[in-house]
């Protein structure tokens, strides 16, 4: 059995479950809304991360970054919201992030287009109840 668990952005964290038989952390840094309680974890600078995928990487861990918000009030359809889509999905692909979890179907569209080397998992905030939307979220 392998676990996906939450990630505490912190190096001593990774020390922590290093025994444990996990395959998969998740995460995001301050600013990124998502379902994470972000106000009650460690806030480590965005330019960290890349740091915190690597060392996970090195002891056998993947990393998928939530970006899980169901809604943006409608910013990825502006030019703006597109740019900063780009914008963040590659900034996490140069941090080498293995994949995103997402909610927004356009959002999975999106990332699934134009970032194809991003692995893609669909959040639990995505409400998957029936076949039918789980395959919609797969084509």
């Amino acid at each position: 059995m392998k676990l996906i668990i939450p990630a505490i952005l912190e190096e001593a964290y990774l020390d922590r479950i290093s025994s444990l038989p996990i395959s998969h952390l998740y995460g995001a840094v301050a600013g990124d809304i998502g379902l994470r309680a972000n106000q009650w974890l460690p806030q480590p600078a965005a330019d960290d991360l890349a740091e915190f995928v690597s060392t996970a990487h090195s002891s056998g861990i993947s990393f998928f970054y939530c970006l899980n918000v169901a809604c943006l009030a409608n910013r990825e359809f502006t030019a703006e919201g597109q740019r900063w889509l780009v914008e963040r999905l590659g900034w996490l692909s140069d941090c080498g992030v293995d994949g995103v979890i997402l909610s927004n179907p356009y959002l999975i569209a999106f990332a699934r287009k134009r970032f194809k080397n991003l692995q893609l998992a669909v959040s639990t905030a995505a409400a998957i109840d029936s076949v039918d939307k789980a395959q919609f979220l797969e084509k």
